[in-house]
């Protein structure tokens, strides 16, 4: 399994596809619109990193709605199997709860959908299902994947970081287990001060698929977690996370583009050897907008 792309929903399809092409380097393969069913999407890709940008016109589409309700997001993540119909069929066995086909997966199996957490869902993609794929997306699932010769050298998707409310935290684990095959590989707890939270992280079999699900511990003080919640409107990703050959390089060649990065407090770094080994160990380099 890995991640075939990634749908952001969002409030102004323009300046959104300028912001990661100017900024951060993607190149745009694909552009649809429906006038009758209220929508415009954009396709764009960096190295094997599939983004899928889509605006809705009317109140009730689910672009629409879901920014009215949290704002720009991603509110749709695209996984690749080698067979989506038994992924499906095995999601749902164990619970999973169906989730309506999405435009940017049209064409006659483009209903492999399930619900995951918040108001964001899941979709199963594979070979076959790609080709029957005359969305947006089709455009990221049959588009060759080379990374770019030149441009910030952003890979893949690295994690995603998803926050829940804590009373939500033991089940959304539960539903990745057992209705994806994921594995929990990592679990932390993490005070700052007054302030505390608490990580899981579940991965695919294969890796290439990780959630870093994180919820504030509720006897302490609010914190950032809280913050995401209260401004997203509840359960959410709070980031994706991009990989690179280089980070020096590419945050340095983001930069140059534009692309304001956030600061790592002192204390980060300083306790870190305390919450992880050296070799494991994951250095932030946050995209303003992006953590």
């Amino acid at each position: 399994m890995e991640t075939a792309f990634v749908e952001i929903y969002v409030d102004d399809l323009k300046r959104s596809v300028q912001e990661w092409t100017d900024g951060f380097g993607f190149r745009q393969v694909a552009t649809a619109r429906c006038d009758a069913g209220g929508w415009a999407s954009a396709a764009l890709r960096q190295g094997r990193i599939g983004l899928v940008l889509t605006q809705g016109f009317l109140d009730e589409h689910p672009a629409q709605l879901y920014v009215s309700l949290h704002g720009t997001g991603v509110a749709h993540i695209a996984l690749r199997t080698p067979d989506a119909d038994a992924a499906h069929a095995a999601s749902l066995a164990a619970g999973a709860r169906p989730a309506p086909a999405l435009d940017s997966l049209r064409g006659s199996r483009a209903g492999l959908c399930v619900a995951a957490f918040g108001d964001v869902v899941h979709s199963y993609v594979d070979d076959a299902t790609a080709r029957d794929v005359t969305g947006v997306a089709a455009a990221l699932l049959h588009d060759d994947q080379t990374p770019e010769a030149a441009g910030p050298g952003l890979t893949r998707v690295d994690h995603f970081a998803v926050c829940l409310a804590s009373s939500r935290l033991d089940a959304a684990v539960a539903f990745y287990r057992d209705a994806l095959g994921f594995r929990e590989i990592f679990q932390e707890f993490i005070t700052v001060g007054p302030q505390a939270m608490r990580s899981r992280v579940v991965q695919s079999p294969s890796g290439l698929v990780t959630f870093t699900i994180i919820a504030p511990e509720p006897d302490a003080v609010p914190g950032q977690i809280d913050d995401f919640l209260k401004q997203h409107g509840g359960d959410g990703i709070q980031h994706v996370a991009f990989a690179s050959d280089d980070a020096v390089s590419a945050v340095r060649t983001l930069t140059d583009r534009g692309v304001r990065f956030l600061r790592a407090p002192g204390s980060y770094y300083e306790l870190l050897t305390q919450r992880v080994t050296p070799k494991s160990a994951p250095l932030p380099s946050c995209a303003s907008g992006t953590c």
